[in-house]
Protein backbone atom coordinates (compact mmCIF):
# COMPACT_ATOMS: atom_id res chain seq x y z
CA UNK A 1 0.00 0.00 0.00
CA UNK A 2 2.73 2.59 0.43
CA UNK A 3 4.51 1.44 -2.70
CA UNK A 4 1.50 2.44 -4.13
CA UNK A 5 0.66 6.09 -2.46
CA UNK A 6 4.59 6.61 -3.22
CA UNK A 7 4.04 5.97 -7.43
CA UNK A 8 0.66 8.12 -7.19
CA UNK A 9 2.54 11.07 -4.96
CA UNK A 10 5.52 10.78 -7.36
CA UNK A 11 3.53 10.81 -10.47
CA UNK A 12 1.10 13.78 -9.24
CA UNK A 13 4.80 15.24 -8.79
CA UNK A 14 5.96 14.85 -12.08
CA UNK A 15 2.58 16.08 -13.89
CA UNK A 16 2.61 19.37 -11.78
CA UNK A 17 6.48 20.06 -12.07
CA UNK A 18 6.75 19.37 -15.90
CA UNK A 19 4.15 20.73 -18.12
CA UNK A 20 5.39 18.79 -20.91
CA UNK A 21 3.43 15.88 -19.60
CA UNK A 22 0.59 17.24 -19.06
CA UNK A 23 0.50 19.67 -22.03
CA UNK A 24 1.14 18.24 -26.11
CA UNK A 25 3.16 20.64 -28.08
CA UNK A 26 1.41 22.15 -30.40
CA UNK A 27 1.47 20.37 -33.97
CA UNK A 28 2.29 22.18 -37.25
CA UNK A 29 0.52 19.85 -40.11
CA UNK A 30 -3.04 19.77 -39.27
CA UNK A 31 -3.00 22.95 -37.20
CA UNK A 32 -6.93 25.22 -38.09
CA UNK A 33 -4.16 28.63 -38.67
CA UNK A 34 -2.63 27.07 -41.31
CA UNK A 35 -4.53 28.38 -44.40
CA UNK A 36 -2.58 26.65 -47.53
CA UNK A 37 -0.59 23.08 -48.06
CA UNK A 38 2.84 22.61 -46.97
CA UNK A 39 6.19 22.74 -48.85
CA UNK A 40 9.89 22.24 -48.43
CA UNK A 41 12.69 24.68 -48.12
CA UNK A 42 16.23 24.39 -48.11
CA UNK A 43 16.38 26.89 -45.13
CA UNK A 44 18.60 28.59 -42.31
CA UNK A 45 17.05 29.27 -39.07
CA UNK A 46 18.02 31.65 -36.55
CA UNK A 47 16.98 34.02 -33.37
CA UNK A 48 16.62 38.02 -33.93
CA UNK A 49 15.99 40.52 -31.92
CA UNK A 50 12.09 41.97 -32.37
CA UNK A 51 9.38 40.12 -33.52
CA UNK A 52 9.05 37.89 -34.44
CA UNK A 53 12.61 36.35 -32.36
CA UNK A 54 12.50 33.42 -34.27
CA UNK A 55 13.13 33.23 -38.34
CA UNK A 56 14.00 32.06 -41.85
CA UNK A 57 15.62 32.93 -44.68
CA UNK A 58 14.61 30.19 -47.82
CA UNK A 59 18.16 29.59 -48.90
CA UNK A 60 18.25 31.32 -52.49
CA UNK A 61 16.03 33.84 -52.40
CA UNK A 62 15.04 37.10 -50.51
CA UNK A 63 12.17 35.49 -48.22
CA UNK A 64 12.41 35.60 -44.76
CA UNK A 65 9.95 33.58 -42.73
CA UNK A 66 8.59 34.74 -39.65
CA UNK A 67 8.10 31.53 -37.42
CA UNK A 68 4.51 31.65 -35.91
CA UNK A 69 3.26 30.52 -32.44
CA UNK A 70 0.32 28.58 -30.71
CA UNK A 71 -2.45 29.88 -29.20
CA UNK A 72 -0.97 32.15 -26.35
CA UNK A 73 1.99 33.04 -29.03
CA UNK A 74 3.83 32.24 -26.26
CA UNK A 75 5.97 29.21 -28.27
CA UNK A 76 6.65 28.79 -31.57
CA UNK A 77 5.62 25.77 -33.31
CA UNK A 78 8.84 24.28 -34.71
CA UNK A 79 10.28 20.53 -34.10
CA UNK A 80 11.91 19.87 -30.61
CA UNK A 81 14.82 18.63 -32.73
CA UNK A 82 15.69 22.25 -34.05
CA UNK A 83 14.46 24.26 -31.34
CA UNK A 84 17.11 22.17 -28.86
CA UNK A 85 19.77 23.69 -31.21
CA UNK A 86 18.86 27.53 -31.54
CA UNK A 87 20.66 30.08 -29.69
CA UNK A 88 21.42 33.76 -30.48
CA UNK A 89 24.74 32.97 -31.62
CA UNK A 90 24.09 30.11 -34.21
CA UNK A 91 22.37 29.43 -37.46
CA UNK A 92 20.53 26.24 -37.88
CA UNK A 93 21.31 25.27 -41.84
CA UNK A 94 18.38 22.21 -42.64
CA UNK A 95 16.21 21.08 -45.07
CA UNK A 96 12.44 21.86 -43.49
CA UNK A 97 8.61 21.42 -44.54
CA UNK A 98 6.77 24.85 -43.60
CA UNK A 99 3.35 25.26 -43.72
CA UNK A 100 1.89 28.75 -44.24
CA UNK A 101 -0.28 30.69 -41.28
CA UNK A 102 -0.60 33.72 -43.66
CA UNK A 103 -0.74 34.44 -47.37
CA UNK A 104 2.50 35.26 -49.66
CA UNK A 105 2.48 39.08 -50.24
CA UNK A 106 5.60 40.54 -52.13
CA UNK A 107 8.04 42.28 -49.92
CA UNK A 108 6.75 40.91 -46.85
CA UNK A 109 7.64 38.12 -43.87
CA UNK A 110 5.50 35.33 -44.41
CA UNK A 111 4.25 33.84 -41.35
CA UNK A 112 5.00 30.03 -41.43
CA UNK A 113 5.24 27.34 -38.87
CA UNK A 114 7.47 24.51 -38.85
CA UNK A 115 7.01 21.28 -39.24
CA UNK A 116 9.67 19.20 -39.72
CA UNK A 117 13.92 19.52 -39.91
CA UNK A 118 15.74 17.28 -41.08
CA UNK A 119 19.93 17.20 -42.40
CA UNK A 120 20.32 20.07 -39.68
CA UNK A 121 23.70 21.84 -39.96
CA UNK A 122 24.67 24.58 -37.40
CA UNK A 123 27.11 27.98 -37.95
CA UNK A 124 28.43 30.50 -35.84
CA UNK A 125 26.98 33.36 -36.42
CA UNK A 126 29.60 36.85 -36.81
CA UNK A 127 27.10 38.72 -33.65
CA UNK A 128 29.32 39.48 -30.84
CA UNK A 129 27.68 38.53 -27.32
CA UNK A 130 29.29 40.86 -24.34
Amino acid sequence: MRNIMLSITATMLLAVCNPLVTLAKEVCKGNPRVIGECFSVRGRISVYQGYPDIRMWWVGTKRIFGIAGGEGEDEEIIPENVSAKLSDVVFVFGDYVVCPVSGFVPGHMQWVCVESGENLRIEGTPRRVP
